[in-house]
């Protein structure tokens, strides 16, 4: 599902207009971004919580010409499912 998928299924549910259904997701993913960005967390009970991490920089090679490489540190976005979100995706 892409965004403009995800915008047509809430405004279904909603009965909102396509244009507010947007500017309310783009708010909420700015509002998550700004947090992270922040080194805040973020926890949406029963969906999941997103979290900022820092990769440590590693010895990689370069597929194309097989030389050793350094990768660098960098901070990554982990996501961890919530409880509800486990059991719907589970459920047989």
């Amino acid at each position: 599902m892409n965004k403009n998928q995800l915008v047509n299924y809430a405004r279904q549910i909603t009965g909102a207009t396509t244009e507010e259904t947007q500017k309310h997701l783009n708010a909420i993913l700015d509002a998550i971004t700004y947090a992270l960005k922040n080194d805040d967390d973020v926890t949406l009970v029963g969906f999941g919580s997103f979290k900022v991490k820092e990769r440590k920089e590693k010895q990689g090679t370069n597929p194309s010409s097989g030389k050793k490489m350094t990768i660098p540190s960098k901070n990554v976005v982990y996501f961890k499912p919530g409880k509800k979100m486990e059991e719907a995706l589970n459920y047989k």
